[in-house]
């Protein structure tokens, strides 16, 4: 089972039009409105994979008791705790290419950090992996979410990171399990020329595994003690990008909590991503499109 964290949790409002035109007015076709934020997004596809992840989330203002709502039809099973900033709203553009416009994550006070920690000691037990992914949001610095981290180590759960910068750095230094960026995001972190060279830096720091996104080139699984393993980009696909990567993280674990190899679950993860740019929104994959793409060759 995968318990997945979402500190930075958004409501997720799509609009789509034919053709956005910048400065003027836009009359927009179609609206959707979901809960989002990477974290969630990943839970959201691996229910889609038909995996049942519990979601521990942290939820502020207005939109508390609808998100809530939602989540609860949602997830079998999720734990919602108060938190005095407004949950912030991600806005997807779409008119063939997506624009998107992402607020920054509700500030975390130290007291509801605390009080996220004891929630998520109890929701731990009996967990296999534990998912946190996303821009951290103020009050969550390198140092808390190394904290978080050392906590699940504790009970031996496999603990996922997708996260950015010194917070990317941390996760590795407290021995997370899978770290999870892409190219750019690799090399920013450690101050390399070249992804290589960075995803072995943080090897070097402490992670296990570095699950790391190629783009068009595909993903490489760089693992301590093991040989590097790649896969290609199985079909250029055109649609929405925006939550590729989370699909992308869903489509490997997933693979993992059926007990597949690490060979194809790199196949179930390019996969996944592939199949989540057809998909409007994010957090969503196309099915029947991914079902196809981890057919043997």
């Amino acid at each position: 089972m995968t318990l997945v964290l979402s500190l930075s949790p958004a409501v997720d409002v799509t609009y789509e039009l034919q053709d956005l035109k910048v400065g003027e007015s836009n009359r927009v076709e179609r609206v959707t409105k979901k809960i989002g934020g990477k974290a969630t997004n990943v839970a959201s596809v691996l229910k889609q994979l038909g995996h049942e992840p519990a979601i521990l989330t942290a939820l502020g203002g207005s939109v508390t008791d609808w998100f809530t709502t939602t989540l609860s039809s949602t997830f079998h099973n999720s734990t919602v705790i108060p938190i005095a900033t407004e949950t912030r709203t991600s806005v997807t553009v779409f008119d063939g290419d997506a624009t998107v416009l992402n607020e920054p994550p509700a500030a975390i006070s130290a007291a509801e950090l605390e009080e996220i920690k004891r929630a998520l000691s109890q929701r731990l037990i009996g967990e296999d992996y534990l998912v946190i992914s996303g821009r951290m949001p103020a009050g969550v610095g390198p140092n808390e979410l190394a904290s978080l981290i050392s906590l699940a180590n504790q009970t031996r759960i496999r603990v996922c990171i997708d996260t950015t910068g010194d917070h990317l750095l941390a996760a590795a230094e407290a021995h997370a399990w899978l770290l999870k960026p892409n190219e750019i995001e690799a090399m920013d972190a450690a101050g390399t020329k070249t992804a290589d060279e960075a995803a072995k830096h943080l090897l070097s720091l402490g992670a296990l595994n570095v699950l790391l996104s190629r783009g068009e080139k595909g993903i490489s699984l760089y693992r301590h003690g093991l040989e590097t393993l790649e896969f290609r980009q199985i079909e250029r696909l055109n649609g929405n990008p925006t939550g590729a990567g989370d699909a992308s993280l869903a489509g490997f674990i997933g693979a993992k909590l059926d007990g597949l190899s690490d060979e194809i679950a790199l196949r179930h993860s390019v996969a996944a991503g592939s199949a989540a740019v057809l998909a409007v929104s994010a957090g969503e994959i196309d099915l029947s499109m991914f079902k196809n793409l981890i057919k043997p060759n």
